[in-house]
């Protein structure tokens, strides 16, 4: 851990928080640095303080080691960032989906505009590059975290004289899209076969992302477990590939009573190893396969071709958190 934050009784004195901040230098060196904070401040002010003290204790350290020996390794971001995609996967066992999403990142966007400059000569202000594009905020704030990303790589490789931190951009929150309960009992009422049903109530009534209930397998419905049944969600699947869930955790989630009688009418003559939904040969269904079905359903509710249907199985998934949360 980077950081770790604690609260620090002291005899006769006041109580502080003491903050001990890790430092991995680039020549793989490890130093700990403590400092104590008045406990006055909230937690969550300490922390922010700590990650600005962090960057700076990482800035001097850097300014320390290149005036000692001036030594760190050119190279144009362009060349970087291919290094950055072999080595950084592997490294971090990002998820293939992570992956896909530096590649188009750097292809669609950073390396037109960074490819040809020095990885070292790159500051924030270059990234105004990235602040003016004509996108949505939070698609500009994942471009700006990419970078920092693989800049703060380089400098721990040597290739920047100093980390990196890009400002991001303010963006208003914005509330999530999901069908109220009367809606998504009609979207229920209207979906033409079972395999509709069952897509629904896994993403309306367990709460499951597309990936996930991509994944599942008969072996992961234990009609047994808890009071009523509970579904153990360990995989997920991202264009034909498995991996584990966001969060890299499993989790399992109790079964609704509408939910279990679907899957005890779709679950017979299935074996362990077999897909709850799945293509003719037994490998997964895609993505778009998952939504067109819902937005099926959605259509018929609504009584508008498939193509004018908007919905989506994440959808779905907030509409449980809204059934849950009301």
């Amino acid at each position: 851990m980077t950081i770790k934050i604690t609260e620090k009784q002291r005899q006769g004195r006041k109580p502080v928080w003491r903050v001990s901040i890790h430092l991995k230098l680039a020549d793989g060196r490890n130093e700990r640095k403590e400092f104590n904070r008045p406990r006055s401040l909230s937690r969550r002010a300490v922390t922010q303080w700590a990650k600005l003290k962090h960057a700076d204790l990482l800035r001097e350290r850097a300014a320390k080691e290149v005036a000692k020996d001036g030594t760190f390794k050119r190279i144009t971001f362009s060349k970087y960032a291919q290094r950055f995609l072999k080595t950084y996967a592997h490294r971090k066992g990002l998820k293939p989906s992570s992956m896909r999403a530096y590649e188009d990142s750097l292809r669609l966007h950073l390396l037109p505009a960074f490819g040809r400059m020095q990885v070292d000569a790159i500051t924030d202000q270059h990234l105004d590059r990235i602040r003016d594009l004509e996108l949505a905020p939070g698609t500009r704030n994942r471009l700006l975290s990419n970078m920092s990303t693989i800049l703060n790589a380089a400098f721990r490789e040597r290739y920047r004289r100093t980390p990196f931190r890009a400002t991001s951009i303010k963006q208003d929150a914005r509330e999530p899209e999901y069908w109220t309960i009367d809606k998504f009992e009609r979207l229920l009422a209207v979906a033409p076969s079972l395999e509709h049903s069952l897509i629904l109530m896994l993403g309306g009534f367990a709460g499951l992302r597309v990936g996930e209930i991509a994944g599942l397998r008969r072996m992961d419905v234990n009609f047994r477990r808890g009071a009523g049944g509970a579904l153990h969600v360990r995989q997920s699947v991202w264009q034909g590939q498995i991996s584990t869930p966001k969060g890299r955790r499993s989790r399992v989630v109790p079964l609704h009573a509408r939910l279990r009688a679907v899957l005890e009418r779709w679950c017979e003559g299935l074996e362990a190893e077999d897909l709850l939904l799945s293509k003719v040969d037994g490998s997964p269904m895609t993505h778009s396969a998952f939504k067109h079905r819902v937005r099926v359903c959605e259509a018929a509710m609504l009584g508008i071709p498939t193509s004018d249907a908007k919905g989506g199985v994440h959808k779905l998934r907030h509409t449980f958190c809204c059934r849950t949360a009301a």
